[in-house]
């Protein structure tokens, strides 16, 4: 019984050290982050009054921070509004991402023929254990490449050998792209056809900027009415219709090229098989800018130039716009002007009757087909005095 008193006593004690030591121990950690709290203040305070001593930095170092971050936000600002509200730049950024999409879908499927051809012709070969499926997808890349460029034709024996072991006998004094010294026909074609689509993409739209320039200037703004009204003209020009009739037979004479290439290297049922409908797709895809749709609203009167119109958005290309304004001009013709006062920038009350009847023409009265004659004679008179009542009963109930 006394050893076990004696036991439970030695227990408390430590119990009573370790409590004791727990709390020096906290209050040392206490006492170090007051000191490094003071220590921080005394530097703050040292640090003001040595600006203040440095008179009128101290005053002036702030007010400048503020007025410099203010100028910069305005600029940056105008900048931005400058770029969203320039009509060259909707054109040239918006209007023309066709073109752009055409171009780079051409370059693709040219590539990916020749890839898939040189797949096709080399899959019966073995590979060396050094050859990866990547280099020689690599050589494949590379050749292709190099073929559209026209600058001649990749070695893909010798690409592979060489990129898989740099140290064979056949490497030496060979370096990429290990061109060959055959470079002909189909290859040649395939540059060809790359070069010819390079090329009326730069003249069309070289030919858009001129006419742009000339007839709407370097200040245009897309809320301006003359800028799609240029665009919706200059589309029935007859250098425009010759440039896109330039593309019509440049697609055409591609595809056939490219069917005759095949039955020459006796490939033509591969080619049908894998490559047929997705070059079909890439011609079918100039027909967004070839052979774009008319409006249905009257756009050649001058008055269509002087309206100022809220587009909803800066990526909206001139087309969506028009098929967005037949519908607001048709829905306001019924009555309901809702649509066709949220596109105008003047909100007075009687300017979306002007524009109603500047834009209206024979192709809108006909647009609805479930009740045209609901458009025409008396009825837009009495549409147009019921739209009238509306709007004074509108205002004179709060």
């Amino acid at each position: 019984m006394a050893r076990n008193g004696a036991g439970q006593a030695e227990a408390t004690d430590l119990e009573k050290v370790e409590v004791e030591v727990a709390g020096q121990v906290e209050e040392l950690k206490q006492e170090a982050r007051d000191k490094v709290a003071s220590e921080i203040e005394n530097l703050k305070d040292e640090l003001d009054d040595e600006l203040s001593e440095l008179f009128p930095l101290g005053l002036l170092l702030p007010l400048m921070s503020n007025f410099l971050t203010k100028r910069i936000f305005d600029a940056m600002t105008h900048i931005f509004n400058f770029f969203v509200k320039h009509a060259l730049i909707h054109l040239v950024t918006i209007e023309f991402l066709p073109v752009y999409f055409f171009y780079y879908s051409v370059r693709s499927q040219l590539l990916g023929i020749l890839v898939a051809v040189n797949m096709h012709n080399n899959a019966s070969k073995k590979l060396n254990a050094k050859i990866s499926l990547g280099i020689v997808e690599k050589c494949l890349k590379l050749q292709a490449d190099q073929a559209i460029m026209g600058k001649g034709d990749v070695d893909i024996e010798l690409c592979v050998t060489c990129k898989a072991d740099s140290t064979d006998t056949k490497c030496k004094g060979k370096s990429s792209p290990y061109l060959s010294s055959s470079y002909g026909f189909p290859l040649t074609m395939f540059y060809w056809i790359h070069l010819g689509c390079m090329a009326l993409c730069a003249v069309f739209a070289v030919y858009m900027v001129i006419m742009f320039l000339w007839r709407c200037g370097l200040t245009m703004r897309i809320a301006n009415g003359k800028y799609p009204q240029f665009v919706f003209q200059v589309r029935r020009t007859k250098m425009y219709r010759y440039i896109a009739g330039a593309f019509i037979c440049a697609g055409c004479v591609s595809l056939a090229g490219l069917l005759y290439a095949a039955y020459k290297e006796k490939i033509m049922t591969f080619v049908l098989e894998t490559q047929l409908s997705s070059i079909l797709i890439v011609i079918l895809s100039m027909n967004a800018f070839v052979l774009p749709t008319k409006p249905k609203f009257e756009y050649r009167k001058q008055e269509f130039g002087n309206i100022l119109f809220k587009r909803t958005s800066f990526f909206q290309g001139n087309s969506g716009f028009s098929r967005e304004l037949s519908t607001a001009v048709i829905q306001a013709s019924r009555g309901t002007p809702a649509h066709l006062k949220k596109l105008l920038v003047s909100q007075a009350p009687s300017e979306w009757r002007r524009v109603r009847t500047i834009l209206m023409n024979d192709s809108l009265l006909k647009a609805d087909d479930k009740s045209p004659r609901l458009l025409g004679g008396k009825a837009t008179e009495m549409i147009d005095k019921f739209s009238v009542v509306k709007d004074a009963v509108s205002e004179e109930i709060p």
